[in-house]
């Protein structure tokens, strides 16, 4: 059966947030596909449906152009608030 897949491939995941963290001043999605030898689209996908919320998104002057960066905070354990994390802290989160 063709089509998207319903959960995250965890090596994907592992790649993105890789590059995202070696590049802390953040990324462009075309520049990030390039560096993971994934499709941009792959990469957008990956982004907008999975990490959106570990993310943070600035758009260019023409829309199509966004730069990525992992977000300095993360939600508290105990869900009440943001606390500082670091990029380290933050690929963890996702691949362990």
């Amino acid at each position: 059966m063709a089509g998207r897949p319903s959960k995250a491939n965890q090596k994907i995941v592992k790649k993105l947030m890789q590059a995202l963290a070696a590049n802390p001043e953040g990324l462009w999605v075309r520049e990030l596909a390039r560096i993971t030898k994934l499709d941009k689209s792959t990469v957008s996908l990956y982004l907008r449906k999975w990490l959106w919320e570990d993310l943070e998104i600035f758009h260019g002057s023409p829309k199509p152009f966004k730069l990525v960066r992992l977000k300095a905070y993360k939600h508290d354990e105990l869900g009440h608030g943001m606390v500082p994390t670091t990029e380290k802290e933050a690929v963890a989160s996702y691949i362990g």
